[in-house]
């Protein structure tokens, strides 16, 4: 049976914790099980970046 992780959340900013969290669950799942999970819901006062921004900022950070 496969185990999966999936790591929700907004992610306004994806920054260096959400990284971690996302590199500890690979050590634990590996890479091909580990899955992020966010919206594209955007709005100017408490959802700025689009999904695409959110995107754009996990490959930064080394998140395919």
């Amino acid at each position: 049976m496969r185990t999966v992780a999936v790591y929700p959340g907004r992610f306004h900013v994806f920054h260096k914790g959400h990284q971690a969290v996302y590199e500890h669950l690979v050590s634990q799942y590996r890479q091909d099980n580990v899955y992020i999970a966010t919206s594209a819901k955007q709005n100017d006062k408490d959802s700025p970046f689009s999904y695409d921004d959110k995107v754009a900022m996990m490959t930064k950070l080394g998140v395919p």
